[in-house]
């Protein structure tokens, strides 16, 4: 495209690419994003636009005659034929430009792309004058980074404001938490509008998470980006982008958190080997076996598996494990929340890692001679 210049909207539209819109009728959330101060010529402050409005949470899906069903029927059916098979396009248009990549439209206030590794997108935003401030979600692979660079950009400082953002923000809650990123919330994040930066601008994520918000207010104004998912030699934290699938965590001998987080569906969790909080003299023939309230004893390197209400890892209810075992644990543990998680603590004092396998909750994981089960405060009422 010419600078500046955005292609025709009646241009031929096609399938190809897998970009999911993320409609989160699941929980009914009406929201928009909110930069404090971003009126008129004030200043926007540091940090990370706050999602606000109306949403409807976990607890009121009732569990009812059908077990687990309800809560299926409210949030996994949805995702999994959002996310799992990858079918549902973007509303917005596709372009073709010889030499380039595919180029789409955004239409939705939020969307969200899934990428695979090298895979690569273009997506613009021509503004019809809609005020709200809105989200591009980019999620890939569990073993990528997300790279996004401002390959176009026209939008005004004293109204508008482009932002990407090092994970995703949703409702106010942060993935990964300040606990578990390497950078304080302060510097995960860069904004953009026309006197503020130069195009061609490269971001680069920590993990296969990204969010590209903004606020375009003036008709005719807008951005065009391109987005890739890159190799990421040390993942750490990851988002689940599908239902289901096998997971390692690993600290490589570092003093840092490592988490996995599932996309807004209760999950069954099966750990498959375990070595946390164990000297390397420990490394046996046979298992040491597990040890559980790993936390409540003081110790600083354990699993801890759990969930909240949102796209949270500050979990409401979790179980804490840690020690030796090569072989798959007996019982999985099932998490009734809007989203779970497991998280790596360690310490830097030993080589740790966990092998899981998650998959969306099924109403079989609801029994409790082959699952432990526990749920967040509000899913019980």
């Amino acid at each position: 495209y010419t600078e500046g210049h955005y292609p025709p909207t009646n241009q031929h539209s096609s399938g190809r690419g897998m970009k999911v819109v993320l409609v989160l009728l699941l929980v009914n959330i009406v929201y928009s994003l909110h930069f404090p101060g971003l009126h008129g010529a004030q200043k926007v402050p540091a940090g990370v636009p706050r999602m606000i409005g109306n949403k409807r949470s976990l607890a009121q899906f009732r569990f009812g005659h059908g077990g687990l069903a309800s809560v299926k029927n409210g949030i996994q059916s949805e995702l999994r034929s959002l996310l799992n098979s990858k079918v549902k396009r973007s509303h917005g248009e596709q372009y073709y430009e010889e030499g380039k990549q595919n180029v789409h439209q955004i239409k939705d206030c939020m969307t969200v792309v899934t990428l695979t590794n090298h895979e690569a997108e273009s997506w613009f935003l021509r503004s019809n004058g809609h005020k709200e401030t809105c989200g591009l979600y980019v999620v890939g692979d569990p073993d990528t980074r997300v790279e996004i660079t401002l390959e176009d950009l026209d939008v005004e400082c004293s109204s508008g404001l482009v932002m990407m953002f090092d994970g995703w923000e949703l409702n106010g809650n942060v993935f990964p938490s300040e606990e578990d990123h390497d950078l304080p919330l302060k510097a995960r994040s860069s904004t953009f509008c026309n006197q503020a930066r130069a195009k061609d601008e490269t971001f680069i994520s920590s993990q296969n998470a990204a969010l590209i918000s903004y606020n375009v207010p003036a008709v005719g104004q807008g951005f065009r980006i391109r987005v890739r998912v890159i190799p990421n030699p040390d993942p750490c934290n990851i988002l689940m982008s599908d239902m289901s699938g096998y997971f390692t965590l690993e600290n490589n001998g570092k003093a840092r958190n490592c988490s996995l987080t599932t996309l807004l569906f209760p999950a069954n969790f099966g750990i498959l080997s375990l070595d946390v909080g164990e000297p390397q003299r420990a490394k046996r023939s046979h298992d040491t076996g597990v040890q559980t309230q790993c936390s409540e004893h003081g110790w600083s390197d354990y699993i801890e598996l759990g969930g909240s209400m949102e796209l949270d890892s500050h979990l409401l209810t979790s179980e804490t494990i840690c020690g030796f075992k090569s072989k798959p644990i007996e019982k999985g543990l099932t998490v009734l929340c809007g989203s779970s998680t497991v998280r790596l603590v360690s310490s830097g004092t030993f080589q740790n890692s966990v092998t899981v396998f998650v998959k969306a909750a099924s109403d079989a994981d609801l029994d409790f001679n082959t699952n432990l089960v526990i749920s967040c405060p509000d899913l019980s009422k």
